[in-house]
């Protein structure tokens, strides 16, 4: 009877410290017991157009796909502790803003027959290692490291870059990419941006080139989180020195540099 009369339905799902713990890992990365019946049978009882929030709790990653299917919303709250509802209450009442942005990659439950957790090597190996991390991992994740959604947009008006040339001492030169970009809030309220900035080296790797050696797909070499009042226009720079961007395997190379920004991507 409860539902018929609710505007809108709040569930928390997730795991804790009994599934994963310091000596306790996990060996799959589904949502344990009947949590996700749970949100079908809710989702099936409330009356048509009734949102569902799920609000998930879990210090890693966890396959979402069939949460999200049954959910309008999803948000990821981690461990948030006894002071958990005093952050979580202002998102849920529009009163606050979510700005975070996943500092993991998101696997899908299969991610978990793919690997051993007695392999730590990081980058894909033939025929069937698909690697580990954003900066190795060939499959495709869940959600990406930096996936983060917004209530409000922020719109990317001009990119520049120049190198910059510095010295720390009389014989020491040092070079660093100088990246200015000009962010908008076309929201309503204000809202916090992180700009994340990611090196991609070259996709062409030597024939000779073994596995263990090969470059990172991508690496975040710069980021900056940056407060945006609603309507605003703020300039963001950001330095980013030569070594990081440059050296590719003992290689030097020009490559290229995409910034993230919400969903937009720049090269």
């Amino acid at each position: 009877d409860a539902l018929m009369w609710a505007g809108s339905i709040v569930v928390g799902l997730g795991i804790n410290k009994t599934v994963e713990a310091e000596f306790l890992d996990r060996t799959e990365l589904t949502i344990p017991g009947h949590q996700e019946q749970l949100l079908d049978v809710l989702r099936s009882a409330a009356p048509e157009g009734t949102p569902i929030v799920v609000i998930l709790f879990s210090g890693g990653p966890v396959d979402t796909r069939k949460v999200s299917q049954a959910a309008d919303a999803l948000m990821w709250a981690g461990y948030p502790g006894q002071a958990g509802g005093d952050v979580l209450a202002p998102m849920l009442f529009g009163d606050g803003a979510p700005t975070g942005k996943l500092t993991q990659t998101w696997y899908r439950a299969d991610f978990a027959k793919e690997v051993s957790m007695f392999d730590m090597h990081m980058r894909p190996r033939p025929p069937s290692y698909p690697g580990r991390t954003y900066r190795f991992y060939t499959g495709n994740p869940l959600y990406k490291f930096g996936h983060g959604l917004k209530y409000e947009d922020s719109e990317v008006d001009y990119f520049d870059s120049s190198l910059r040339v510095t010295r720390s001492g009389p014989k020491q030169k040092h070079s660093s990419l100088s990246l200015r970009i000009s962010l908008r809030n076309e929201g309503s309220r204000d809202t916090d941006e992180s700009v994340l900035v990611f090196h991609e080296p070259p996709r062409a790797v030597p024939s000779k080139q073994r596995w263990w050696t090969a470059p990172p797909q991508r690496t975040l070499v710069a980021y900056k989180r940056v407060a945006l009042k609603a309507g605003s226009t703020i300039d963001v720079d950001l330095a980013i020195p030569d070594d990081r961007v440059l050296a590719v395997g003992g290689h030097l190379a020009v490559d290229t540099l995409r910034i993230d920004i919400s969903e937009m991507v720049l090269k």
